[in-house]
């Protein structure tokens, strides 16, 4: 696996972030100048930057699958490419990227606003990401890092995730290789200033300047995108993805240019070639194309148009797919297998994948539960009148949505004014009434689907779109304006952590974060507590045995590691899998009822170490917790808390310990709380030879 080298380096990460978004630029122009001419600056560089650091994430991919990564001149050569070719295309296109108008007092107010925001989150950037930051430590970096100490990119059978299309991923690569963590991050950042760049632009070539800067504001202004930049997801740029592609379809709808259909096939299929949402997207486009065209007149015009689309789209995200297609036989791998089928996976799993899915929601807080008002006939389904619950809670409550929320809110109540004023306005043309069934469409499947907060930020492109336009168009302008300035307000509010003026030993993790950059210390100072992370239950829960491991890797370089009921392994420095049920066949759980036959599947794997993870936050219950506990430190408890609520995997890996056949080599707890009952344990394979 090689050792943790990925410590972050602020330096090399800034100059490698902006220098190579910059040169982006420049390569995306090449691509799409022609048809960007006449519009304004911004919008150019929004959408020359997304699209040409797009090229780069699958020129690169397409280099990770011929094994190129190994080889150490692939990036200071590809490094050197990109500079050439951004910079030949700035020079070709400094006309089309230059600013036309001047700027008055309003528009350096509005600029100072977004930049503030930006910059509110810089600090996170340069900081590792601990807990929260879910999807960054078990997939989005460790993947990238994975398929960088390999060398390539290799089909990962036991992270179903590594096979979701990750375009960005292959820019954090490179982030990974010239500035650590934060160089990925970086990329991430310098994603939502293009994307604020580009709603604003695309915003002021239809409804004028002003309108497009307040626009860019509303985008950057809603809590889930702000939270975004400072992370190495990949929701921001997915979301300016497939919501450039709506507003540049709803161009197309208002003045018939073929040029938007080209520009939203190509920004369509890198939403595609990003994430599996973007079939939201496309499916929106199309069904409100043709209903658009069906009350217009112009059913054919409308089903040639989409059909263009969806084409262009097609055939740029088409190697992740076909790459998948090799790997499992399923393109869209692991979902629907019902009708794709696919190897490393079953309908059984498909089907738990599925019902958890459905769990997710406004009516399920506890994440174990439906509400039966709201059950449908087979006890899973999604009551349609609940709708308004879920769309009212990403406006206004923060606490009943998947991932908690933010305060007053994850997407704040920007994108359903911007419906509603159009929808009450008496004057909607075509264009405004394709965004608002685009809009009414995505939130439609994303609600049946699942109803997480990040996978619908790309409606804020369209929401935005529509509330520029009233403000340059309907005489109820102030609203518009009034409502961004209060979201703006309490988003900056909490993320500058200004709340923890008013609560007694609060902190925030703006503070936390300053705190750690300026103090100059390593990143294993943040993870494991210390000052940064307002006490020991704030700093990442994988740490303590992450570093054990880690140091144990040192003196057994063969060490390969089982984790159970734990995904997020980009620190670890030894090769590891994730083992729990659910995730692939690598261990046959259904056919394994007896520890002999879980120790001969782990020997088949190679695996020396299972980290057995029982956190009840992560398990789901107390007393399963209490009861595996018991199992491996009988001598915290006066008595047996019983086994009973122990999931037939784990009893086995206990039955496996009782019997010998795995030795205890460490058990980790809350550190400094004194009696905490462990959270997990380190087991080792006896060898028996």
């Amino acid at each position: 696996m090689g050792e943790y080298r990925f410590e972050s380096v602020p330096v090399a990460a800034v100059l490698f972030g902006l220098l190579g978004t910059l040169f982006a630029v420049g390569i995306g122009a090449l691509l799409i100048g022609r048809w960007v001419r006449g519009i304004p600056a911004s919008a150019v560089w929004g959408l020359s930057g997304a699209i040409g650091l797009g090229a780069i994430g699958l020129l690169t991919f397409l280099a990770g699958l011929a094994g190129t990564f190994a080889h150490s001149w692939f990036f200071y050569v590809g490094a050197v490419v990109w500079v050439a070719v951004g910079g030949f295309g700035l020079l070709k296109h400094r006309n089309d990227l230059s600013p036309k108008e001047g700027t008055d007092s309003q528009t350096r107010i509005i600029v100072v606003i977004i930049v503030l925001f930006l910059l509110l989150r810089l600090p996170a950037v340069f900081t590792p990401s601990a807990g929260a930051d879910w999807d960054t430590t078990s997939h989005q970096l460790a993947m990238s890092k994975i398929w960088l100490l390999e060398g390539k990119v290799s089909y990962l059978a036991w992270m179903n995730h590594s096979n979701i299309p990750a375009t960005v991923n292959m820019l954090y690569i490179w982030g990974l290789e010239f500035g650590g963590q934060a160089g990925a991050k970086m990329i991430a950042w310098c994603f939502a200033i293009l994307a604020c760049l580009g709603v604003g632009g695309l915003v002021a070539h239809k409804f004028g300047k002003i309108a497009g800067l307040w626009s860019a504001l509303a985008f950057i202004c809603v809590p889930v995108t702000l939270w975004e930049p400072g992370t190495a997801y990949q929701d921001v740029i997915h979301g300016f993805y497939g919501g450039a592609a709506i507003v540049l379809t709803a161009l197309y709808v208002s003045d018939s240019e073929k040029k938007w259909l080209y520009l939203a096939g190509v920004i369509l299929g890198l939403s595609l070639a990003t994430k599996y949402t973007g079939f939201q997207v496309a499916f929106a486009i199309v069904a409100a194309l043709l209903l658009v065209g069906l009350f217009g007149r112009s059913t054919r015009k409308s089903a040639m148009a989409s059909a263009s689309i969806v084409v262009i789209a097609l055939v740029v995200a088409s190697p992740w797919y076909l790459r998948n297609v090799i790997n499992t036989g399923n393109p869209v791998y692991p979902f629907f297998y019902s009708v794709f089928g696919g190897s490393d996976w079953t309908q059984d799993m498909a089907h738990a994948y599925a019902t958890e899915q459905k769990t997710f929601g406004v009516w399920t807080f506890d994440g174990s539960e439906y509400q039966e008002a709201y059950k449908g006939a087979d006890g899973k389904s999604k009551h349609p009148l609940v709708i308004p619950g879920a769309i009212t809670a990403l406006a206004v409550q923060p606490h009943k949505q998947i991932n908690g929320g933010a305060f007053w809110g994850a997407m704040g109540g920007l994108l359903a004014l911007s419906m509603l004023l159009w929808c009450f306005s008496g004057r909607m043309r075509k264009e405004h009434a394709f965004c608002v069934l685009a809009i009414f469409i995505c939130l439609l499947s994303w609600f049946y689907l699942t109803q997480q907060s990040r996978y619908i930020i790309a409606l804020m492109v369209p929401g935005a779109f529509l509330l520029g336009g009233a403000i340059s168009k309907l005489p109820f302008k102030s609203i518009a304006i009034a409502a961004i300035g209060i979201q703006s307000a309490f988003t900056f509010f909490w993320f500058a952590g200004v709340y923890t003026l008013f609560v007694p030993g609060a902190t925030s993790e703006f503070g936390n974060a300053i705190k750690f950059v300026s103090s100059g210390k390593p990143d294993s100072a943040y993870l494991s507590g210390g000052d940064f992370g307002g006490g020991p239950m704030r700093r990442f829960p994988f740490w303590e045995a992450t570093a054990f491991i880690n140091e144990m890797a040192r003196a057994q370089p063969e060490m390969r590691v089982a984790l159970l009921d734990e995904v997020r392994g980009f620190y670890l420095d030894v090769e590891y899998y994730w083992a729990s049920p659910g995730f692939s066949l690598l261990i046959p759980w259904n056919d394994i009822s007896k520890p002999e036959q879980l120790i001969d599947a782990l020997a088949k794997l190679k695996t020396t170490h299972v980290y057995l993870n029982y956190d009840q936050s992560v398990i789901g219950g107390r007393e399963q917790a209490l009861q595996i506990a018991y199992a491996f430190s009988p001598e915290l408890f006066a008595r047996s808390p019983g086994d009973d609520k122990i999931a037939p995997f784990r009893k086995v890996v206990i039955e496996a310990y009782r019997a010998g056949l795995l030795r205890k080599v460490a058990t980790f707890d809350q550190p400094a709380i004194e009696g905490a009952v462990p959270l997990a344990v380190l087991l080792e394979v006896v060898d028996k030879n």
